[in-house]
């Protein structure tokens, strides 16, 4: 009969566990990506939208451990939806790409017709990420099945 306290306190059980939890947490971030990538086709509609401002903004950094804040490149456009109610929407770009588009100009996008907020520039669509989140929930369950057969098979075990 299994001993749950026996494998719970074996050293390998929380690097394993750890391990596969992440592995079910991306899965599950990549599952919700397939599933915008196939409203976006569903309901997707092409359009184009006016530049109508641009601007620079300090946003704190929150994804080191540095702290501090870095410069967000803003995008102000309008576009006009399906039933020819205008839309505005303000969003952060690549610097490289705010340095090439002006006041006026035009770009080009996807948005969802049933959630206009909910857009596509090409630049990384929705299937690519969900295609990079299922590759790196296998590399987090294959690493947890190797870190498992490791503390199995080290000497002393």
């Amino acid at each position: 009969m299994l001993d749950f306290r026996q494998i719970i306190s074996h050293p390998g059980f929380v690097p394993v566990a750890l391990l596969l939890a992440a592995s079910i947490f991306v899965s599950l971030v990549g599952r919700y990506s397939d599933y915008l990538a196939a409203d976006m086709d569903k309901n997707g509609v092409a359009t184009s939208a006016v530049i109508i401002a641009k601007s620079r903004e300090r946003a704190r950094n929150t994804h080191n451990t540095f702290g501090g804040s870095r410069e967000r490149y803003m995008l102000q456009y309008r576009f006009a939806l399906e039933n020819g109610d205008t839309y505005i929407s303000n969003r952060p770009f690549s610097r490289e790409f705010w340095d090439t588009v002006k006041t006026g100009d035009r770009i080009n996008f996807t948005y969802n017709r049933t959630n206009p907020a909910l857009q596509d520039f090409g630049f990384a669509g929705f299937t690519e990420v969900a295609t990079r989140l299922r590759i790196f929930a296998w590399a987090l369950f294959l690493a947890a099945i190797g870190t498992g057969y490791y503390f199995h098979r080290r000497p002393g075990h």
